[in-house]
């Protein structure tokens, strides 16, 4: 008899709650518990739509990219003109489509690393103009014979001028026979010095007052 009625006690609570829970659900504990779970293992947010640095960067018409860096994960905001920017660079203003290259992060852009020039030696002269840069006023260019056009064009300061070597603007200097012994037999001979070429002058004879 004690286990009837226990047993009638007990179904009876369990169709009440059964009908409790289903005309008040949003009142349920056991409702509100499943609510959590799902919501718990079926939350899903977009890729940094929540950012508003994110957010600038779709608005804009660019397509957003989060790459892993040594220092944690960035986003990568790309333009149609194939340029990116970091989006929070791009949302403060401090870059801009169409002039960036290299992929660029707060701080730094890493910059194009230029190859070096590999030429070969063979010899085929050429004359070309080389700047000069001066620290205190400006240097005349000057003319640098290079062994080919490869190594010249290695040279950034050097601007091509004709095949060939560069030709200089020395002039020869005239020979001068030596002085006959009778040149000076009252005199000194002495060094008659050079000209305005820089060529040497015949022995000159300085006598005695």
């Amino acid at each position: 008899m004690k286990n009837f009625l226990f047993g009638l006690i007990l179904g009876g609570i369990i169709v009440f709650g059964y009908f409790f829970i289903k005309e008040n659900p949003e009142n349920s504990y056991v409702v509100q518990t499943k609510t959590r779970i799902n919501n718990m293992f079926n939350k899903t947010s977009p890729v940094g739509i929540a950012n508003p640095a994110s957010t600038y960067c779709i608005e804009n018409n660019g397509t957003l990219e989060i790459k892993d860096e040594s220092e944690g994960q960035i986003g990568i905001c790309t333009f149609s003109d194939g340029s990116s920017c970091e989006e929070r660079a791009f949302f403060r203003g401090e870059c801009k489509p169409g002039i960036t290259t290299g992929t660029q992060t707060d701080n730094t852009i890493e910059q194009p690393i230029e190859e070096p020039t590999i030429c070969t030696m063979e010899y085929a002269p050429v004359c070309a103009k080389v700047a000069i840069q001066c620290i205190k006023a400006p240097c005349e260019p000057i003319e640098q014979t290079f062994g080919n056009r490869c190594s010249m064009n290695a040279n950034k300061l050097a601007t091509f001028l004709h095949e060939g070597e560069c030709k200089t603007d020395q002039k020869e200097c005239p020979q001068y026979a030596p002085p006959s012994p009778d040149f000076c037999t009252e005199g000194t001979i002495q060094d008659g010095g050079t000209d305005q070429n820089g060529c040497q002058l015949p022995p000159k004879c300085v006598t005695k007052e």
